[in-house]
């Protein structure tokens, strides 16, 4: 029995190691997605600096498909539902997804002047789309506690099995020594919070920012095609008046 216990005991770690290999992958994948928006919004603060327009039109990073395409890999973190991810570094990871997609949000704001009617209602119900989405997972997280409250105990494989890359006879011999406390597969941990806010109340105001900016945006791609339309024609009566004077 002993020996058995063991045995599935490094089965077990192995198929974690094997199962956490392509995470280092789509970890870059992440970061590169998420270094290619900085970039782009960068380079449109530069050039609303320097050509002196203070409200940073959207020239390099709009709403079209390839940023939504981009954008969607950046969210990959806060959108997965099956990790748990009880690390602080990782729930740090999923806030901060977060408040980086409130902050491409508002980045977005001025293009929607610059679209035609056809294209604000495709790109921001796109937009909507995702963020629906990404709201809704969150929420399906908070509840089922992936990201995890304040003074919540959350299970944690026993970190006193042997790292990574150690052969059977080290896993065999650690699994040996620790045999005793093995009564269950994991022992609990305290997970630790912000200061004194938990990961839930910061995952809670950060949803709300997200509903209410795309609020904002259904409000203002409803506004803007009559507010366009309405300065045309005065913009045209003013044309005519002039002609008439001269």
């Amino acid at each position: 029995m002993l020996m058995y216990q063991s045995c599935l005991i490094i089965y077990k770690h192995e198929l974690d190691d094997n199962y956490s290999v392509p995470m280092v992958v789509i970890g870059f994948y992440i970061a590169a997605a998420s270094l290619c928006c900085v970039l782009l919004m960068s380079a449109d603060l530069l050039h609303g600096l320097r050509s002196n327009k203070l409200w940073f039109p959207c020239t390099w990073f709009p709403i079209n498909a390839f940023t939504l395409a981009v954008i969607a890999v950046a969210m990959k973190l806060p959108v997965d539902l099956s990790g748990s991810m009880p690390g602080v570094v990782d729930q740090v990871a999923k806030l901060g997804s977060m408040a980086f997609m409130c902050t491409m949000m508002a980045n977005f704001l001025p293009c929607l002047a610059t679209m035609t009617s056809k294209e604000l209602l495709a790109n921001v119900t796109a937009l909507g789309v995702m963020v629906i989405t990404l709201v809704i997972n969150v929420c399906v997280q908070i509840n089922t506690g992936v990201i995890v409250k304040k003074g919540k105990k959350v299970d944690r494989p026993l970190a006193s099995l042997s790292p990574r890359g150690n052969g059977p006879r080290e896993l065999f011999e650690v699994a040996n020594q620790t045999i005793g406390n093995l009564t269950a597969n994991t022992q609990k941990m305290e997970v630790k919070v912000i200061g004194s806010i938990s990961y839930v109340t910061i995952a809670i105001i950060y949803v709300i920012l997200l509903l209410l900016l795309l609020i904002i945006y259904a409000s203002s791609s409803l506004a803007i095609p009559k507010i366009k339309h309405s300065i045309q024609q005065k913009y045209q009566q003013a044309a005519l008046r002039q002609q008439e004077t001269s």
